[in-house]
């Protein structure tokens, strides 16, 4: 699925190492697209690739990445918590790497966000667009949802193997 938006590049890719191809590990590994949102009241909700709702709510008065009230802030928490999920994805079916095309209503902070994918073996393709952004109708909807998905179910290709 693609959808039109702003691309704002990655600073660096944080799999290095080829495959017999000569392709990178992310390249050459799975691709998982989100939707993510947050606002002023404290909330924050995560979409998969065709807008189905996967997790939202309030953030925890302990969590690090709390808001505070600030909208611009809680977008950014809620992609944090966007792209531990697609880590998440990774892990579970042992990829070296992947990447992540992470969209969003507003430009976030690219240098933090493409630092905590790094640190996760995930390359961030992180798309602003003024398109309709299905997490923005969950975030205030009230209550909680754990990721209701299978993290292997994220994956946008399904032709990358399974881990085994």
């Amino acid at each position: 699925m693609f959808i039109p938006g702003h691309r704002i590049p990655a600073q660096h890719d944080p799999a290095s190492a080829t495959d017999k191809y000569g392709r990178s590990a992310a390249d050459s590994g799975p691709h998982i697209t989100l939707w993510s949102a947050g606002s002023d009241h404290d909330t924050w909700a995560i979409c998969g690739d065709e807008g189905q709702l996967i997790a939202f709510g309030p953030f925890g008065f302990d969590d690090p990445d709390h808001p505070q009230g600030d909208p611009l802030r809680a977008d950014n928490s809620a992609a944090i918590k966007a792209i531990r999920l697609a880590a998440r994805a990774r892990e579970a079916i042992n990829a070296p790497a992947a990447t992540v095309h992470l969209m969003v209503s507003r430009t976030l902070d690219n240098a933090r966000l493409t630092n905590l994918a790094n640190s996760h073996q995930l390359v961030l393709d992180l798309i602003v667009t003024s398109d309709w952004n299905p997490a923005t109708e969950w975030v205030n909807s009230g209550g909680y949802l754990q990721p209701a998905v299978d993290p292997v179910e994220l994956l946008s290709d399904d032709a990358y193997p399974t881990a085994s």
